[in-house]
C-alpha cells in the first residue's frame, strides 16, 4: 500500500494541482545541448572532398571511420595514378593504387597504411608506409618486377580558417629490379598550400621526389567531389632546362 501510495502522490499531484502564482514547473524547462564549436582543421578542410591531399603528396589528414576516397591524378603526357582509400577507424586508413607512366610505358601496383599520430585544433600529423611493385616495358606477358618501399611523415597547418599547409619527409627504398642493378635509397619531401574557404581555392605545391618541381593552380571543392588542375615545372634546378607539366586530378567521396 506504501508504494501505491507514493506512485499516486508523485504522478497525481502534478495533475491536480496548478503552480502558484509567480512560479513555474522546473520540467517545463528544456535543456539545449550546445555542439561543440568546429576548429580551425575542421573549418578549413570541411567541404573539400580532397582535403587529405594536395596535387601529388598527402596533407597529412586521415579519413574517418568508413570514409572512402576514390581518386585520380594525371601528368599530361606522362603518365596516371588511380587510387582508392578507406578509413577503417582508429585513425587508420589504408589504400591501394596503380601507376601507369604512358611515355616510358613504367607501370606499378601496390598498397599502404596511413596512421594517425597526433591531431589536435589546427594541426594533424600522420606516418604512412607504402610498397609498389614496378616494372619497365612491361607488356602483357610479363609479371611485374622490382619494386620500391616509402616510409615517411606529413602535417597538416590550420594558419587560420581559409588557409591550410602541410609539410611531408620520407624516403624511397628501391629494390634491385632483377636486371643486375643494386637497391637504392632516396628522400622526398614537400611544402604545399591551400588558401580558400569556398568552392573555389588556390593550390600550389613544391616537392621533391628524383626531381624537384613546381606546381600552381587551383581546385573546385565540394563535399563530394573535388577537381584539381594546375600547371608547373619539373627538373634538376627548376632553370631554363626544366619542363613543363599539367596536372589534373579528380577525387571523389561517395
Amino acid at each position: 500500500m506504501r508504494l501505491f501510495w507514493l506512485v499516486a502522490l508523485v504522478t497525481g499531484s502534478a495533475a491536480a494541482y496548478a503552480d502558484p502564482p509567480g512560479m513555474t514547473n522546473p520540467s517545463q524547462f528544456t535543456t539545449t545541448q550546445i555542439a561543440p564549436a568546429p576548429n580551425e582543421l575542421d573549418t578549413v578542410t570541411r567541404g573539400d572532398a580532397a582535403s587529405d591531399r594536395g596535387f601529388a603528396f598527402d596533407t597529412g589528414v586521415v579519413l574517418g571511420a568508413g570514409q572512402v576516397e576514390l581518386g585520380l591524378r594525371t601528368l599530361l603526357e606522362k603518365g596516371t595514378d588511380l587510387s582508392v582509400a578507406v578509413g577503417v577507424g582508429g585513425g587508420v586508413e589504408l589504400s591501394v593504387d596503380g601507376i601507369d607512366a604512358l611515355g616510358d610505358r613504367f607501370e606499378a601496383l601496390g598498397g599502404g597504411v596511413r596512421v594517425r599520430v597526433a591531431r589536435g585544433p589546427r594541426y594533424a600529423l600522420s606516418a604512412a608506409a607504402a610498397y609498389h611493385w614496378a616494372n619497365a616495358n612491361l607488356d602483357d606477358t610479363e609479371p611485374f618486377e622490382g619494386g620500391y618501399l616509402t616510409v615517411g611523415g606529413d602535417l597538416a597547418l590550420a594558419v587560420n580558417e581559409q588557409l591550410l599547409m602541410s609539410f611531408g619527409l620520407g624516403v624511397v627504398r628501391y629494390a634491385d629490379g632483377g636486371d643486375g642493378s643494386d637497391s637504392s635509397t632516396s628522400f622526398y619531401g614537400h611544402v604545399d598550400l591551400l588558401f580558400g574557404g569556398s568552392w573555389a581555392r588556390l593550390l600550389v605545391e613544391v616537392g621533391d621526389i628524383a626531381a624537384p618541381f613546381a606546381i600552381v593552380g587551383g581546385r573546385f571543392a565540394t563535399r563530394h567531389v573535388s577537381v584539381d588542375l594546375g600547371v608547373g615545372l619539373t627538373g634538376d634546378n627548376l632553370d631554363d632546362d626544366s619542363s613543363a607539366v599539367v596536372m589534373f586530378g579528380v577525387s571523389v567521396r561517395p
